[in-house]
């Protein structure tokens, strides 16, 4: 198969298939979150044309995490509970999830790294004022999502990138292209640019295989976050077999800008260990 075939199939991987377009449901709701106009009762009436979605909301709201002493009973309710932030990144969450159609352990895996990179660069966020925390867990959540994309569609392809990579220890972004046309962070940015979440990040998963020469700051925060996120998910075992405590840190160098210090990257670690062993429960596998 030549350059341009390849090319075709990874374009038809999102483009020809489901994946095209986000849950209607979920894509009506993250465009009234975006508008500012929509009440709780509004987004309440589009839920519940999501059975499963509606019982996440629910779930969540309900759980420990929030502590409320009464049962939230209503959408509407779990809302005002959550706040509008909150809701969409379930929302984003529950969708991306629902990608995961193979189940087994490599899948599950590939979803709890998502999730894990995915809490890790919102809670640096939150301790470090960079991007947003919604923008940061977006980048965490579809950094990966290409891999599962090729798995659902082509898993005969996915297989034998893991098995060169066992091989060889090619990056599987390389293989990817390779053998399919689009890397993984290309295929994550077109189902993001698909779901029209938002452009920057789509342009900047797009490209993160082979980063501009001259890096803007939005660029060298993305590429620190999304690699503060992989080291504490490989410290941490978090879509690996094991934990691997001895990780160094040098293995992610675009960590450099943010100028953690020993205790804030221990800190960070806690935090998203406990934070993932909560929020994996509110989207089971």
């Amino acid at each position: 198969m030549n350059p341009g075939e390849n090319s075709t199939l990874g374009k038809h991987l999102v483009e020809g298939t489901e994946l095209k377009v986000m849950p209607t449901v979920a894509q009506r709701v993250i465009q009234m979150v975006n508008g500012d106009t929509a009440t709780a009762e509004q987004l309440e009436r589009v839920l519940i044309g999501d059975p499963g979605l509606t019982a996440t909301i629910l779930r969540i709201a309900n759980s420990p995490y929030y502590g409320l002493p009464k049962e939230i009973r209503t959408i509407s309710m779990a809302i005002v509970v959550l706040g509008f932030k909150t809701l969409r990144r379930i929302v984003l969450a529950a969708a991306t999830r629902n990608i995961y159609t193979n189940p087994g352990p490599e899948e599950q895996r590939l979803w709890e790294h998502s999730l894990g990179v995915a809490i890790a660069c919102r809670e640096c966020c939150r301790k470090r004022k960079l991007i947003t925390p919604d923008e940061a867990f977006i980048a965490g959540l579809f950094h990966d999502i290409g891999k599962v994309i090729i798995n659902n569609l082509e898993p005969r392809k996915y297989r034998l990138i893991l098995t060169k990579i066992a091989k060889t220890g090619r990056p599987f972004e390389e293989l990817a292209k390779k053998l399919v046309g689009l890397s993984q962070q290309e295929l994550g940015s077109m189902l993001i640019r698909n779901w029209q979440i938002d452009d920057d990040i789509a342009l900047a998963l797009s490209q993160a295989a082979t980063p501009p020469v001259v890096l803007t700051e939005r660029w060298q925060l993305l590429l620190a976050l999304l690699h503060v996120g992989e080291y504490a998910c490989q410290f941490l075992g978090i879509g690996y077999e094991q934990p691997d405590e001895q990780v160094e840190v040098g293995r992610y160098p675009a960590m450099a800008p943010l100028g953690l210090s020993e205790q804030e990257l221990n800190s960070l670690i806690e935090e998203v260990d406990k934070t993932f062993a909560i929020e994996k429960a509110f989207f089971a596998y």
